[in-house]
């Protein structure tokens, strides 16, 4: 009895008795540095709006670095399964549903991050840019200025302050800039005209991998909501194909004001 114990169940040493602890603790650890991974994701991407941009590479150090240790990680885990487990477990009848089950327990861990229940990176970085925004920028000031300027000259004007990857802005001569804007340091600035007659301006920053900004208007303009990104099919019936417009999530920050980042 004791020897077809042996050849088709877990080996009854007392050793055998808890071999899979140590799978257990290397599986509870991964779910924790790999969730590290995405969570650091998250933080890393509030700190970096709350700085308006300035912590991306710091951001990016902690994503490669967890996201290497869950890997290597992983790969020890995996090693232990193929190798420890046939040791203890010597009927293939209970260790291929085994591998099963744990296959399908990390492909469903590992698949989270990327559903919808997991935060999209954009939405905690406009948190951050909000608070940011929040305490930068002048709202009154700003809105006194537009108030001095003609709503039909500027209307629909948008201006590249660093044309070309220039590093220092290059400020038009006219309006006169007040300091509520130059110090803040945008990459682009875009004037337009209100159904009211006054003037609306819009501040981005960013570049190719994704623009953010703030939107200032009059008290009572209304903030809109999130523009989701929308499907446009081109080419013949045959052979038709998707371009997607570019969206904007929104978030409110005062009266008449927005902030706001691209969906691509």
């Amino acid at each position: 009895m004791g020897e077809q114990q042996a050849n088709y169940g877990l080996v009854p040493t007392p050793r055998a008795k808890r071999w899979y602890v140590v799978d257990l603790v290397l599986l509870g650890g991964f779910g924790v540095v790999y969730a590290a991974v995405f969570g650091t994701a998250s933080l890393s991407e509030y700190l970096d709006g709350r700085s308006n941009g300035g912590h991306g590479f710091l951001g990016l150090l902690l994503f490669v670095g967890l996201g290497g240790l869950s890997l290597l990680w992983l790969l020890v885990l995996l090693v232990r399964m193929l190798i420890a487990w046939p040791q203890h477990v010597r009927s293939w009848r209970r260790l291929v549903p085994l591998y099963l089950i744990a296959a399908a327990g990390l492909a469903g861990w590992l698949a989270l991050p990327f559903t919808e229940l997991w935060r999209p990176g954009y939405e905690p970085f406009t948190a951050g840019f909000t608070r940011y925004a929040r305490e930068n920028v002048d709202l009154a000031a700003v809105r006194d200025w537009l108030s001095t300027l003609d709503a039909d000259t500027y209307d629909r004007e948008s201006i590249d302050l660093h044309p070309n990857g220039r590093l220092t802005p290059r400020w038009p001569d006219t309006p006169a800039w007040p300091a509520a804007i130059t110090r803040l340091d945008p990459h682009y600035v875009e004037f337009m005209k209100m159904e009211t007659g006054g003037l609306k301006i819009r501040l981005t920053w960013g570049g190719a991998p994704g623009h953010w900004g703030v939107e200032i208007g009059p008290e009572d303009m209304e903030v809109p909501p999130t523009l989701e990104r929308k499907a446009q099919e081109f080419g013949p019936p045959d052979q038709r194909y998707k371009v997607y417009d570019t969206g904007e999530y929104r978030l409110p920050l005062a009266p008449g004001a927005y902030v706001w980042h691209e969906l691509q």
